[in-house]
């Protein structure tokens, strides 16, 4: 889409550059739909067009040349407001479609974007099970290429003549409202650009689904769907392959593994490292090797940090071995200057407080570190 107009003036602001044109093609950012993008074209320059203020304001970078004021053509991303068309077309059917599968369901914020869009809603909860409903009931719309109409009504008769309107009618200041009718499933006031039939979204997948707080949940979702659906099955195939299961048995499967894992866990945080002492110059020594996850371990030295006492353990985790150097707070040691000495002997690298400290060295050499502390202790 190009039009002939003219730039009536041109400022810098601070480092940006504003024109203001006689006539604009550009579309501002409102309705949860962002602006458009595009350039500026005249005899000796070119500009690119990334914001746009007002109907007739818009924030230039130049591409080539110096931006005056004369006559230019202004030409808009057409696939930017393409899929952004797409994308708040796909969105009010969606949302009506999830409304319908959860009536108390309630609209937040809405995020538009060429690749992938968000939407934000208020609900008790939301499940998969949903939205593969409202999901299914969308791409059903868009293939029978139902129309889009728009109606330009007084605001005072919007509500009368469109029971049903989704219209937050306090934020409406203009004497009329724009409602967007998607044919017996969806009225909606809205400022932004729609497809004429639903048939040109083209097709529709919820691509996300995560909660944002309680009662709150971002839920993503693209058109120009085919890429995400190849994509989707190549996974769904690598996993039903790699858990030896059919595909419709993947998600139980994976519950069921689950499960295990954290009865696995709970049983890992039961079991005590078998440990050592011994005493030097008053002070209980105590020390280990162990293999397990970092956290439980720690929670064991601290248990185990009675008066009196130096806890060294090494822990064989995957990357590299860890060391932990715990002690008592009435001794005169401290924690983190001794694990730097053993990570400078043994090559790593490690940190802490005066009381707890860990480190990772190089390699496993249980007995040079444990004689490396002693002769700290000595």
């Amino acid at each position: 889409m190009v039009m002939i107009t003219k730039i009536v003036s041109v400022k810098e602001i601070n480092g940006e550059t504003f024109v203001e044109l006689s006539e604009s093609p550009f579309r501002e950012s409102s309705g949860g739909q962002p602006c458009d993008y595009g350039t500026l074209e005249g005899d000796d320059f070119e500009a690119e067009v990334y914001d746009v203020i007002s109907p007739q304001e818009v924030k230039v970078k130049s591409v080539s040349g110096k931006v005056v004021v004369g006559e230019v053509d202004a030409e808009i991303d057409s696939f930017r407001r393409s899929m952004l068309t797409r994308m708040h077309t796909a969105e009010h059917i969606f949302f009506r479609s999830l409304q319908m599968m959860l009536p108390a369901l309630e609209l937040d914020k809405i995020r538009l974007d060429e690749d992938s869009s968000t939407l934000t809603v208020f609900a008790e909860d939301v499940s998969w099970d949903d939205i593969f409903g409202a999901e299914e009931m969308v791409n059903a719309i868009i293939a029978e290429d139902r129309p889009i109409k728009e109606h330009t009504v007084p605001k005072s008769e919007v509500c009368c003549r469109f029971p049903e309107l989704r219209i937050k009618i306090d934020r409406i200041h203009e004497e009329h409202v724009r409602v967007i009718e998607v044919y017996e499933h969806d009225f909606s006031a809205c400022s932004g650009t729609h497809c004429k039939s639903t048939k040109e979204v083209g097709g529709f997948i919820v691509t996300k689904l995560n909660s944002a707080g309680p009662g709150r949940f971002e839920i993503g979702f693209k058109v120009d769907i085919m890429a995400e659906l190849f994509e989707y099955s190549g996974v769904a195939r690598k996993i039903s392959s790699v858990l030896g299961t059919e595909l419709d048995k993947i998600e139980p499967t994976i519950v069921n593994m689950r499960e295990s894992l954290e009865r696995f866990k709970r049983m890992a945080r039961e079991v005590k490292v078998e440990s050592n002492s011994e005493d030097i110059n008053g002070i209980n020594f105590v020390y280990s090797e162990a293999e397990m996850e970092p956290k439980q371990l720690m929670r064991q030295v601290s248990e185990m940090l009675k008066p009196k006492t130096v806890v060294c353990f090494i822990n064989r985790t995957e990357k590299s071995p860890q060391v932990m150097i715990a002690v008592s707070e009435d001794l005169p040691y401290d924690a983190s200057s001794m694990i730097n000495k053993v990570c400078e002997r043994f090559g790593g690298k490690g940190g802490g407080r005066k009381n707890f400290a860990t480190g990772s060295i190089e390699t496993i050499i249980f007995k040079e570190v444990l004689g490396l502390v002693r002769e700290m202790l000595n």
